[in-house]
């Protein structure tokens, strides 16, 4: 996995030709997708979505780990 600066470049060479908005709308989308996650697992801080992420979980550990499967909601 590369590591942060690494990524951090990555993600600037990929959005220079877009410009400076997109990389703001980019990490606004990125910013509520977070907080969207945190009240519906009912966490307190957005920010241990962001870290278990940054840490290499997928979205979809998270889901599974937090969301009862179907079978189980009432």
């Amino acid at each position: 996995m590369p590591d942060k600066q690494s990524r951090t470049q990555a993600l600037c060479e990929i959005f220079a030709s877009h410009g400076e908005e997109a990389i703001k709308n980019y990490i606004a989308q990125n910013i509520r997708a977070a907080n969207a996650m945190a009240g519906k697992f009912d966490i307190e801080d957005p920010r241990t979505i962001i870290d278990r992420l940054e840490a290499g979980e997928t979205p979809d550990d998270l889901i599974n780990e937090l969301l009862p499967p179907s079978g189980d909601a009432e």
